[in-house]
Order: C-alpha cells, then sequence, then structure tokens
C-alpha cells in the first residue's frame, strides 16, 4: 500500500529527552520499511532542569529544516547557533502542546482506522500495535 498523511504518526518530543530519544531509536525500522511516517514536532520542555538547553536543542533542530532535522538529532549533530527563525517555530510548537494539554514527551497521535484520534504519552508498550492501528490508505 502506499503511504498518505492518514499514515502518519505525530510525535512531539523534547531533543533532550531520553524517552524521546528511544523512541525515535525504536520507531527507525518501521520508517525504513515503509510502514509509517513520522512527522516530529520539537518542544522545549526541560528547560527547568538542563539549564535553557533544550530550548537550545529544539531552535537547533528546527533550524535543520523539516527534512534534516531528525538525522541531526538522532546523530547528535545539534550544533553551532539557531537561526533566528527558528525561534518563530518552537514558539508555535509550544502553543500546540500547550492547547493539546501535553505533560510530557514523547506524546503520539494518530488517526486510527475507525477514524478516531489515537493518543499516547510516554513510550508505547509495543510500537508495531500503535503503527498497525494507523488507519491504513486504499491502494
Amino acid at each position: 500500500r502506499q503511504m498518505c498523511i492518514r499514515d502518519r504518526l505525530w510525535m512531539f518530543i523534547d531533543p533532550l529527552c531520553s524517552f524521546s530519544v528511544r523512541a525515535m531509536e525504536q520507531l527507525k525500522p518501521f520508517v525504513a520499511a515503509g510502514k509509517v511516517q513520522v512527522a516530529v514536532i520539537p518542544l522545549s520542555l526541560l528547560d527547568y532542569e538542563d539549564q535553557g538547553r533544550s530550548t537550545s536543542a529544539a531552535r537547533m533542530m528546527l533550524g535543520k529544516g523539516r527534512d534534516d532535522m531528525v538525522a541531526a538529532w538522532t546523530a547528535n549533530g545539534l550544533t553551532g547557533d539557531p537561526d533566528a527563525a527558528s525561534a518563530a517555530t518552537l514558539q508555535a510548537n509550544m502553543v500546540a502542546e500547550e492547547s493539546l494539554g501535553l505533560r510530557g514527551t514523547p506524546t503520539f497521535y494518530w488517526r486510527k482506522a475507525d477514524g478516531t484520534e489515537g493518543h499516547l504519552a510516554g513510550l508505547p508498550p509495543d510500537f508495531a500495535a500503535m503503527i498497525a492501528s494507523i488507519a491504513p490508505t486504499a491502494s
């Protein structure tokens, strides 16, 4: 089957959250096999415990652009100075986070086959089951 926007898993992360890193590592085989597209939305939720480094890391990630930010994040390539535009993008992500009432990262959203919204905060107990519940597309 071919993927479309409905085959997407939306993943809110803090780039310095060890659970977010672990979730991305566990998702890589599913992405590589074409079973799911993952839209990663960087946030900065851990500033209170990492002296503001989450904001800097999220901005550096966003400055890489949509196609390169996950690769830079997972390869520890978030170095340098973030670009100016990344501040507005991070602020928009934080507004979305607030409106959704997120309490931590990673947090996942997806559309289920029955049309309802899938939502999970934290590491899924079974990534394969979560991905299998995403609405399939007609080929």
